[in-house]
């Protein structure tokens, strides 16, 4: 995801606008891995600011959906719809 995903300037730019992205190594970080229960390799969690669960992405996330999935968490829409019906909704 390094290569592709978190390569491109759209993802990127939303990124350093509205979230504090944070890179873990669960080899080295096994204690905060095991806190959120990874399980595989890439996933993508979304904490809120006061460390609760938001969502989790597990697998490779193309930067087309990625930009989606911060949009929609951005704008809290998680908390009254699906993301199905957020990208139906033209977001």
């Amino acid at each position: 995801m390094k290569e592709e995903t978190f390569s491109q300037s759209a993802v990127v730019d939303f990124l350093n606008q509205h979230y504090v992205a944070v890179r873990v190594n669960s080899d080295k970080n096994r204690e905060l891995a095991k806190k959120y229960f990874v399980r595989g390799l890439p996933a993508s969690w979304f904490v809120s600011e006061k460390g609760t669960k938001i969502s989790s992405i597990p697998g490779y996330v193309e930067p087309k959906i990625m930009l989606y999935v911060l949009k929609f968490i951005h704008s809290d829409s998680y908390q009254k719809m699906n993301l199905n019906e957020f990208v139906k909704q033209g977001h």
